[in-house]
């Protein structure tokens, strides 16, 4: 009898060593094994500026392959917009180039991306604010500075036919910005975008291996350009391809002062697409002057979630693309725009 309770508890212990091994030893080189991209900052400075007669800074950052960027000052942390609206610390976007901050004293920001497996990495601005001062006061107050393309990337770098692409960029001192592939240019006015000159997000669908072109300049025909090629493997054929077209109605364009004292300018709601399980857009439907929203080249025989983004945000819709063309849902928009 005492043998065989040995025998049992024996087994008990063997059983409990093993699974400590798979939590402890095994399981974490499985999820290391199964993505080991290290986030990446690829910019971060502050550059000052004169608004109003005041000295100001502007953040400048774009950050790769994390889930989480944060941002301190003097080694306290601030945290964003989003965050104070939620009440949740949910960090930072991956790009920045509209954020302002206006400062008496000298600091130290740094700016940590990180990603789900805990790999970190982390870059440092110091503002000497007496120095920020003099090399604002000296800058030609009559002559532009000449454009710069800060940043310019398209996500990702390779991909199938038919397949959706992301353009990134950010430029500072241009008076316009265009976008370039083999065809000649891409025609970005239908597309909604906040602040297309200084930072952008644009989607389009690719069928081959591509380089394109950005191309920024300003009043006085200074011109900057950077090139991007997506390579496209052209041994898979191309997917088969649906349409998703609906409609906005009511409130959804406007005129709206973005400031009290701004001037006036025209939103018109963004309607956003997403794979029925993301959280994530993957595109932005052009919306025309009939506020009819547009999805085209969507993979065929699968449902999509569409979104309008409004401060009264309607119900969002599942839609099922598994023809040529599929109707998607007519929306009606009320309230005000969200500023972001």
């Amino acid at each position: 009898m005492t043998n065989n309770k040995s025998h049992f508890f024996t087994l008990i212990w063997r059983h409990i060593f093993a699974f400590c091994v798979f939590c402890f030893v095994l399981m974490p080189h499985a999820v290391l094994a199964h993505d080991t991209t290290e986030p990446k900052i690829l910019l971060f400075k502050l550059l000052p500026t004169i608004i109003k007669g005041e000295v100001w800074h502007q953040y400048y950052w774009e950050v790769v392959d994390a889930d989480r960027v944060r941002l301190y000052k003097n080694g306290e942390e601030m945290l964003s917009r989003e965050s104070h609206r939620t009440g949740t610390n949910v960090g930072w976007s991956n790009s920045m180039s509209r954020l302002r901050t206006k400062l008496k004293n000298s600091a130290t920001y740094r700016l940590y991306a990180e990603n789900l497996l805990g790999e970190s990495t982390f870059k440092e601005f110091t503002i000497d604010i007496k120095k920020s001062a003099a090399k604002v006061s000296k800058a030609p107050q009559n002559k532009k500075l000449p454009p710069k393309i800060l940043s310019f990337r398209i996500t990702p770098t390779m991909s199938n036919p038919g397949d959706w692409i992301q353009f990134h960029w950010d430029v500072e001192h241009a008076d316009t910005v265009r976008l370039y592939d083999d065809l000649g240019e891409i025609d970005l006015r239908s597309e909604h975008q906040r602040d297309r000159v200084s930072n952008s997000w644009f989607s389009t669908t690719i069928d081959k291996t591509t380089t394109f072109r950005l191309e920024a300049d300003n009043a006085a025909s200074e011109k900057i350009t950077k090139t991007f090629t997506v390579q496209v493997n052209n041994d898979i054929e191309p997917i088969n391809t649906c349409t998703i077209s609906g409609q906005l109605k009511g409130k959804w364009r406007q005129e709206i002062r973005e400031r009290t004292s701004g001037p006036l300018s025209t939103w018109t709601v963004p309607v956003y697409i997403y794979t029925e399980n993301s959280s994530q857009a993957f595109a932005e439907a052009e919306v025309n002057d009939n506020g009819i929203y547009h999805f085209p080249n969507l993979k065929a025989g699968q449902t999509y979630k569409i979104k309008p983004i409004w401060t009264s945000t309607p119900r969002q819709a599942n839609v099922q693309c598994s023809a040529t063309s599929s109707e998607g849902i007519v929306f009606n928009i009320t309230g005000k725009p969200r500023l972001d």
